[in-house]
């Protein structure tokens, strides 16, 4: 993971330098009269493509401060999925609270593949949901959905519960939230900026260096105190659901205003 972290890193800072052509052989007057008719037909009923909003000159810094948000976003949903799918099955056994269910290691691994699920069949169910809402919508959708599931999950845990239903249902709550966050965000980067193979090496070092971090911060209170997880969960939740609300309410509609 290290590795490829610096890699990408060094991708980001390095810009890629195209091979000069080599000079094309004299064309016959056949093949010029081919390529012309060509150009000719590709230019019927096309329209110009275009330029994205956070792309024309007078937004230059917007977008500076667009892909800054989105780098922080993208680190706090990774943060999140990580310490939720990584310490699931030990929080739900750690937990001794005196109204708290007891939850054996089958049962744990029972509920973390019900949220695993919900997670991979949420994308395929994402895909018809997409055709109804745009991704800005989708997104906040389940950035609600996902602070719901965790609020959810700290009042099922700490209620005198005599089965763990209530408990599966949420687990399958969260996985669903969880399963359109990331795809719907480059959706929604893309329909505002151009997502280049520089951008792209940036947004995937934000979606991977948090996740080095989550063992530190939950690991060595993971038994001791279970709700580190939720907590941790919780403020990161929020935190990017801010931040997007700021993204798409304040600083786009300041670049709508400008043109």
């Amino acid at each position: 993971m290290a590795i490829a972290f610096l890699a990408l890193f060094f991708a980001y800072f390095t810009r890629y330098r195209r091979p000069t052509p080599r000079t094309a052989p004299e064309e016959t007057s056949s093949t010029k009269i081919d390529s012309e008719n060509e150009n000719n037909n590709k230019g019927e009923g096309e329209e110009e493509e275009e330029v994205r909003l956070l792309e024309r000159p007078e937004n230059r810094t917007y977008l500076n401060i667009f892909l800054c948000l989105v780098v922080a976003i993208f680190a706090c949903n990774n943060l999140a999925e990580v310490a939720y799918f990584s310490f699931q099955d030990t929080f739900l056994q750690a937990l001794k609270g005196s109204g708290t269910v007891r939850i054996s290691a089958s049962e744990a691994a029972i509920i973390g593949s019900i949220t695993a699920t919900a997670y991979t069949t949420g994308r395929g169910v994402n895909i018809l949901v997409s055709m109804i809402l745009s991704s800005g919508q989708l997104l906040l959708l389940h950035y609600v959905l996902s602070v719901a599931g965790m609020g959810a999950l700290f009042w099922s845990t700490s209620q005198s519960l005599e089965e763990t239903l209530l408990i599966k249902v949420n687990a399958a709550f969260i996985g669903y939230a969880f399963s359109a966050i990331m795809p719907a965000m480059f959706a929604f980067i893309d329909r505002f900026a151009v997502v280049n193979d520089r951008r792209n090496a940036l947004f995937t070092v934000a979606l991977t260096v948090p996740s080095i971090f989550t063992p530190l911060l939950i690991g060595n209170l993971i038994e001791r105190v279970p709700e580190v997880m939720m907590y941790l969960d919780g403020s990161v939740l929020l935190t990017a659901m801010f931040l997007f609300l700021g993204v798409r309410f304040v600083l786009l509609r300041r670049c709508k205003r400008r043109i």
